[in-house]
């Protein structure tokens, strides 16, 4: 959970920050508002490791669940981190690493 406020508030402060780059800045946030929920996920690739805590089971549910709740929530948080970098792409005319 300190992670998780870490990394948004690094999010918020490139979020406002006025010196610098506002592209770099906005690419920043990004970067760290996704970091959490893209970490989220991939910690599910690791072997042995399920969706759901064994003692939030309900009698007769498995351990691997067709679609995991927390994969949607994942997926629906970081879209708008998803939407904000294709914008910022869409308005400038240039990709990361490109220069101007």
């Amino acid at each position: 959970m300190a992670v998780g406020v870490l990394l948004g508030r690094a999010a918020a402060f490139f979020t406002w920050r006025r010196k610098g780059d506002a592209r770099t800045n906005l690419m920043a946030a990004a970067m760290f508002a996704s970091f959490y929920w893209v970490s989220q996920a991939m910690a599910f690739l690791f072997p042995g490791v399920t969706w759901t805590g064994p003692n939030l089971l309900k009698p007769g549910e498995s351990l691997h669940p067709a679609v995991p709740l927390r994969a949607k929530l994942d997926l629906v948080l970081i879209t708008p981190v998803i939407l904000a970098v294709a914008l910022l792409w869409r308005t400038t005319g240039t990709q990361p690493g490109e220069r101007r």
